[in-house]
């Protein structure tokens, strides 16, 4: 009998209790009460944020209807990284404008 190899979870790594990810850095915040905010959400909204900044500068290179779905799909996946944020707990002063 022939098993299937399970996949393995992922897990993100853990991040300082003082440092807030930001769409395209980590900032410390001194002083300042994070213990509210979902960490594990906020690096979702950064890998999001990165992958519609991928998108957005392929599009460049690229004509038509192609260009046009690869710069929509961008401006949606900052929106999901910004709802992300908004939901995570960060700061609205942390949070990058959604495209």
């Amino acid at each position: 009998m022939r098993t299937e190899p399970q996949a393995e979870s992922v897990q993100a790594k853990p991040v300082p209790a003082t440092a807030v990810l930001h769409p395209n850095r980590i900032q410390v915040v001194g002083g300042a009460d994070i213990s509210g905010v979902n960490q594990g959400q906020a690096a979702d909204a950064l890998r999001l944020r990165r992958r519609a900044e991928s998108l957005r500068a392929r599009s460049a290179s690229m004509e038509g209807p192609l260009r046009v779905s690869y710069r929509r799909r961008a401006s949606e996946l900052m929106l999901q990284a910004w709802l992300i944020e908004v939901r995570s707990g960060l700061p609205f002063t942390d949070i990058a404008p959604a495209a």
